[in-house]
């Protein structure tokens, strides 16, 4: 399993980008819900989309555009909004940042994509 884990929100529900990154800390017992989530729900990036985890070209590592692998060359999935706010609303994360994270996620509306950038 990968050490980290950034959640991308889509920006809504027609938008084919996300502005955001969430950064998670490092949790086994969260991860391994995410990970379940993910090999049951998860669906797999066919059409790249935007964000600021980008790679345009061989020298830039991140930058905003075009994302659809990680930086390992791995195809991204997504989880619909909602099968991720079911998994954490009754979930109390230890640290901080996780707990932040957990309550940015509940307040999404309902039928967002929420890829999961594993690295």
């Amino acid at each position: 399993m990968s050490l980290l884990l950034k959640l991308l929100p889509q920006f809504d529900n027609v938008a084919n980008y996300s502005n955001d990154i969430l950064q998670l800390e490092h949790d086994e017992v969260l991860f391994e819900k995410i990970v379940e989530l993910e090999q049951t729900e998860g669906k797999v990036v066919s059409v790249p989309f935007k964000s600021f985890l980008g790679s345009e070209g061989a020298f830039v590592t991140f930058s905003y555009g075009t994302t659809q692998k990680t930086a390992y060359g791995d195809i991204i999935k997504y989880v619909d909004s909602i099968q991720l706010k079911l998994l954490l609303k009754d979930f109390e994360p230890y640290h901080w940042r996780n707990r932040a994270v957990k309550e940015f996620i509940l307040k999404l509306p309902d039928g967002i994509k929420v890829w999961l950038y594993w690295h």
